[in-house]
């Protein structure tokens, strides 16, 4: 599957891990009720993707194999997954934000902002902004390699992309 990063979000139905071993998860995806989003931002808290915190390493998933990490991991206490697999939960990644069409992270006050976003209006990856070390989103998922993003700016890149067990770059280098 071809997927774009947020896959213009115009009508379309864009799974971010999208395939989920059968499950529907949006990476936008809205989620059609529930209220999560991906940097959350609470109107007023800037929240980064991976939460960022300004130095804090933060994986995005974190991997680690079997613990459920969220996203923003916390986001004011909260526990948020990414997808939050957890094989049939429906999570929206961004969750639309209150109606109006916002790209992955994306609009960010009308900018075109990148999935982690604005960042005050550097250019910040997904999972990283580490401060120069690469993070992976998923960070092997089960042997592949995958990368968050992965798109370096005006390349065509899927964000699933990869069709079960082949080599996709979700965050990859910007």
């Amino acid at each position: 599957m071809a997927v774009g990063l947020v896959s213009h979000a115009l009508g379309t139905t864009v799974g971010l891990v999208s395939h989920a071993l059968g499950t529907t998860v949006g990476l936008v995806s809205h989620a059609l009720g529930t209220t999560i989003r991906l940097v959350s931002h609470a109107l007023g808290t800037t929240v980064g993707l991976v939460s960022h915190a300004l130095g804090t390493t933060v994986g995005l998933v974190s991997h680690a194999l079997g613990t459920t990490v969220g996203l923003v991991s916390h986001a004011l206490g909260t526990t948020v997954g990414l997808v939050s697999h957890a094989l049939g939960t429906t999570v929206g990644l961004v969750s639309h934000a209150l109606g109006t069409t916002v790209g992955l992270v994306s609009h960010a006050l009308g900018t075109t902002v990148g999935l982690v976003s604005h960042a005050l209006g550097t250019t910040v990856r997904l999972v990283s902004l580490a401060l120069g070390t690469t993070v992976r989103l998923v960070s092997h998922a089960l042997g592949t390699t995958v990368g968050l993003v992965s798109h370096a700016l005006g390349t065509t890149v899927g964000l699933v992309s990869h069709a079960l067990g082949t080599q996709l770059d979700w965050l990859a280098m910007l």
